[in-house]
């Protein structure tokens, strides 16, 4: 009985894993709301600190919510 080759869901997955796995064993910082490898994502604007968040992951975690826009982190305004 042969084995049967990976299907292309399983190959984008483990693709994903891969890279997913890259990103953490070389410290790529997540971002704060969803932390997966924050790649291109915004800086916080206080220079000390250093919280990344995607954009779209800002967009959704204050357009749902009339809280006030600060940094999780540090709570730069």
């Amino acid at each position: 009985m042969g084995l049967k080759p990976m299907s292309r869901w399983g190959q984008g997955l483990y693709a994903y894993s891969l890279t997913r796995m890259w990103f953490r064993s070389n410290e790529v910082p997540p971002c704060e709301v969803c932390n997966e490898a924050a790649v291109k994502a915004e800086l916080c604007q206080n220079e000390g600190c250093n919280v990344r968040i995607h954009m779209y992951c800002l967009r959704m975690k204050f357009s749902k919510s009339r809280a006030e826009k600060v940094c999780p982190g540090c709570g730069t305004g």
